[in-house]
């Protein structure tokens, strides 16, 4: 979980968790749409789920590289939606992550700290 501070010095997290936080004992979380691994190694956002709106074909400058040195085309980039919320749960704001990279191959969501 990532406390983050927004303009006007609001504090929100990238993911929030009702009542107690702990690691998962499993990957299973990571398959969900809604999750995103933060990640300040990533130089971009990226998915390798369908559902993503606003679709854009990928161009020959469109690549990503994994940790492992191997790389992938983005076929596809679009937008998701989603919503910041408090700590506490409570609505902020909606807010839409652009030009998400598509990348079917990838084993989970990735958020880019650094791309921000």
């Amino acid at each position: 979980m990532t406390k983050v501070k927004a303009p006007g010095n609001e504090e929100f997290l990238l993911t929030g968790a009702e009542e107690k936080l702990a690691f998962p004992v499993d990957a299973i979380i990571l398959d969900d749409l809604n999750v995103l691994v933060a990640d300040t190694g990533a130089t971009c956002d990226l998915t390798p789920k369908q559902g993503m709106c606003n679709l854009v074909k990928g161009q020959d400058k469109d690549k990503i590289t994994k940790g492992q040195g191997d790389g992938s085309h983005v076929s596809v980039l679009g937008n998701i939606p989603g919503d910041i919320v408090s700590r506490h749960g409570e609505p902020k704001r909606t807010v839409t992550l652009k030009g998400v990279s598509h990348v079917p191959n990838a084993n989970f969501n990735l958020f880019s700290l650094t791309k921000k």
